[in-house]
């Protein structure tokens, strides 16, 4: 339980963050600590400091825009999935880049090419 620190004018007592927050199912994959304190919360969705009370930060988890940015995070593929599985194909296409920069080959071929690479790959 957090201490409760109340200045003279103060009712209420500061929150604090909370590392095991980010294990519980209404917290995982967008709940950080804040790099403005321990007062605040950082949510990687929304990109976005938040005051570090519970309540404050599940009624931030149901929010509209933090659901839409989290669909839009967790409904995309990684980049680093995506390179792992295609590494052959991303460096075929690196080296097809390559050489048309290197040789300074002009858009109109590339026309031509395109339809060929796709046919050898």
């Amino acid at each position: 339980m957090p201490k409760e620190v109340r200045s003279k004018n103060s009712r209420f007592r500061s929150q604090s963050y909370r590392k095991e927050w980010e294990k519980e199912n209404w917290a995982q994959g967008w709940l950080k600590v804040s790099s403005q304190g321990a007062s605040k919360a950082f949510c990687q969705f929304c990109d976005k400091n938040i005051l570090a009370g519970k309540s404050e930060l599940m009624r931030h988890a149901k929010t509209a825009q933090h659901c839409q940015n989290a669909a839009q995070v967790l409904g995309s593929t990684s980049m680093e999935q995506y390179v792992t599985s295609s590494q052959g194909c991303i460096k075929a296409e690196l080296n097809t880049v390559a050489l048309i920069a290197r040789r300074n080959i002009s858009f109109n071929f590339m026309s031509y090419m395109v339809p060929t690479l796709k046919h050898i790959c």
